[in-house]
Order: structure tokens, then sequence, then C-alpha cells
């Protein structure tokens, strides 16, 4: 049985920057740059999951799904991750492709990206955010009829 390697993939039109984390392992077993060319990319891609069973991210931009098409295309998982649930140290604004890359790889790894739509930990929150409020006021009624509806979209329950 394949080892999964989890591959964040920090994205920009000329180029990739991939980091690939196996699991167990907290350090990057391997880092690349690649020119952004389809040809170049599956190459990689294929080499990998010759020894690995791949789980591919990458952070959400302009460029959208397209990236994530191709990928599921080729066969390969590939999960487009909201930049707000990426976790982020305070103040570190510096910016580094490799080091994205394998922030998302690790994160992914790990699981410690933040809430998702349809998590019971969303859940978690809006009992919490209904415990803390005042019963009587606006604010109350805001998290019962927010708690209502996500509950109807995400569970299908009916009330």
């Amino acid at each position: 049985m394949k080892k999964i390697a989890y591959v964040g993939i920090d994205y920009h039109l000329n180029s990739l920057s991939i980091a690939v984390v196996v699991k167990g392992k907290n350090e990057p077993f391997d880092m690349v740059r690649l020119k952004n060319d389809d040809k170049m990319i599956r190459k990689y891609m294929t080499k990998l999951s010759e020894r690995f069973e791949i789980k591919a991210c990458y952070e959400a931009s302009s460029n959208g799904y397209s990236f994530q098409r191709k990928m599921a295309a080729w066969g390969y998982p590939c999960d487009v991750i909201a930049p707000s649930l990426i976790p982020r140290k305070p103040g570190d604004h510096r910016k580094n492709d490799f080091r994205d890359a394998r922030d998302l790889a690790q994160h992914y790894a790990h699981g410690t990206f933040g809430t998702e739509p349809g998590s019971y930990h969303g859940l978690f929150l809006f009992g919490v955010g209904l415990a803390t409020s005042d019963r009587g006021s606006f604010n109350y009624r805001h998290h019962v009829t927010t708690f209502e509806r996500y509950q109807k979209i995400h569970f299908g329950c009916k009330h």
C-alpha cells in the first residue's frame, strides 16, 4: 500500500512552487519550482504518484477552479483552500512561494485548516454563540435564525 503524500501548491501564472509532505512526517519530502506548463506538471505528478497516493491542495486565487479541474482530469484529487482558512501567525506578513507551499502541505497533512462549511465544528461555534448571547437581544435572535438556516442547508433538517 502506498503512503499518502500531501502536495501543497503555490500557484502563479508563470510558475508553481510545490511542496510534498508524506503522512507521518513533518518536514517536506520534496520542494520544487516548475514552469506552469501542463506537460511538466503532469510529468512531475506521474513520477510522484508512482511512490505515493497524492492529495493536493492550493490556495484559492484569481485562477479559480481551472487548475483543480485539470488535476481532477488527470486523476489527482485537488482541493482549493480559501485563504481565510489557512492559519497564519500574527505579524507574519512575509510572502515566500516555497514557504506558502510548505505551509499548505503541512496544514493539509495535519488537518489544521480552519472551519469549513458543513463541518460539525461550525455547528459547535453556532452553539457557543447561542450560549453566550443575551436571550432578549438582537444578537441572540440572529444566532437562532442563522443556526436554523445552517441546519436546513447543511443537514436537511426542517423546522
